[in-house]
């Protein structure tokens, strides 16, 4: 998980090893969500450029652990880690979130899958929840879309990603749609759609006359459902971003 990942370097106060200040509580105590992950993009930034702190700071995190995390997010496409700005140019690997709206997405989403030591809060995903969460959104993100865009083909992906929503307090920020399958096994897009909305508790689909492009088998049976943010909802709006910024970093440390 992101407080204890293999790589992770102790605070040893009388070891010799002093981390970075932006790492440390007033009470030398767990990190804040937000300074964890703040630090950590910037570690994995600063050893994809080859940089290193001066001594005496240090990272505490391994250089091995780092260059895993490196590697895990060279695999993902820039949309899926950068803004939309620095996508041609960005100096970042990953880009961290900024402003005050993002921070704070950032740190509602962090503490939802990692939990919060400061707080003694639990996660409120498992480890498998957590991971099928994250495949589910890797697989389904449209990075051509100019909006977050998840294309879903599973019911139980789709019931996860409500639970993340809802546990953010932002189910109302994202616009959902079902695409009928026009496999003549497959039902009336009605029953289709149904079967959808019916397994769901806050998200709203709404019908489309549009035939499900995708060609997976298992949509066969009921068609897909394409969930984006609204642009015009406040949420959507000022931190939408952070979300990525979260499963991206939350996808190098877990090894996905």
């Amino acid at each position: 998980m992101g407080w204890h990942d293999p790589g992770h370097r102790p605070n040893d106060r009388g070891g010799g090893l002093l981390l970075n200040p932006g790492y440390l509580s007033r009470r030398m105590g767990p990190p804040h969500p937000v300074e964890y992950l703040l630090l950590l993009i910037e570690a994995i930034n600063q050893h994809e450029r080859g940089q290193a702190l001066a001594a005496p700071f240090a990272y505490p995190w391994s250089d091995e652990t780092l260059e895993g995390y490196v590697e895990s997010l060279r695999r993902l496409p820039p949309s899926l880690r950068c803004r939309s700005a620095n996508l041609e140019n960005g100096d970042n690997l990953i880009d961290p979130p900024t402003t005050p709206s993002e921070k704070k997405m950032a740190r509602r989403a962090w503490q939802l899958l990692h939990g919060n030591p400061e707080t003694r809060e639990k996660p409120g995903f498992t480890a498998r929840e957590q991971r099928k969460l994250i495949e589910s959104y890797l697989e389904g993100h449209q990075p051509e879309e100019p909006l977050l865009t998840v294309h879903f083909h599973r019911l139980p992906d789709l019931k996860r990603w409500e639970r993340f929503s809802e546990g953010l307090g932002i189910a109302e920020a994202f616009v959902v749609h079902h695409h009928p399958s026009r496999n003549p096994d497959a039902g009336s897009p009605s029953r289709q759609h149904a079967y959808w909305q019916n397994a769901l508790k806050t998200l709203c689909i709404e019908p489309s006359h549009t035939i499900s492009r995708s060609n997976r088998d298992k949509v066969a049976a009921r068609g897909e459902v394409v969930v984006k943010s609204n642009q015009s909802h406040e949420a959507a709006a000022r931190g939408m971003y952070a979300l990525k910024v979260i499963i991206a970093a939350t996808k190098a440390i877990t090894n996905l």
